[in-house]
């Protein structure tokens, strides 16, 4: 195998791990915020103040 193409094969490789890398990232960060949607209290009304201002 010619230098440049193994220089392609090899590129190609890294360009595929950090593809890898960076979908199991989105996933973990996606998984987070699903956790922390289900753990949400109940969303407040329109225009409803927040419970801490509440009279």
């Amino acid at each position: 195998m010619s230098p440049g193409v193994q220089y392609l094969v090899n590129r190609v490789a890294e360009l595929e791990l950090g593809m890898a890398a960076l979908i199991d990232e989105r996933a973990a960060k996606d998984a987070r915020i699903a956790e922390l949607e289900k753990n949400q209290k109940k969303p407040r009304a329109a225009g409803e103040p927040p419970a801490a201002t509440k009279i």
